[in-house]
């Protein structure tokens, strides 16, 4: 599994997809009838853009900034979820 620093490190399009990566060369067998098989690609795209906003949003404030209770609540949130999935895919990768 790649480090954190070497996804950041890649050359990504402006949709955020690697750079290369060419959508004809799809396996129809590859997958299942239904699966996707991007799941990777998506969360990567997803993740990318989490770091972008976060890291815009934290530009944009100061540490006595007073937020309203519903974006506190995102906040909150948006923390659970990420972490409850890193977490998820730490301990895949340590089985």
């Amino acid at each position: 599994m790649k480090k954190f620093n070497e996804f950041i490190a890649e050359d990504y399009d402006e949709y955020g997809m690697p750079m290369g990566m060419d959508d004809d060369d799809d396996d129809e067998n590859e997958h299942s009838e239904g699966e996707y098989g991007y799941e990777g690609d998506m969360a990567m795209s997803q993740l990318r853009t989490i770091i972008r906003n976060s890291e815009s949003m934290l530009y944009m404030m100061e540490r006595d900034t007073d937020l309203p209770e519903w974006v506190q609540s995102k906040l909150t949130l948006a923390e659970d979820y990420i972490m409850t999935s890193a977490n998820y895919l730490q301990s895949r990768s340590e089985e």
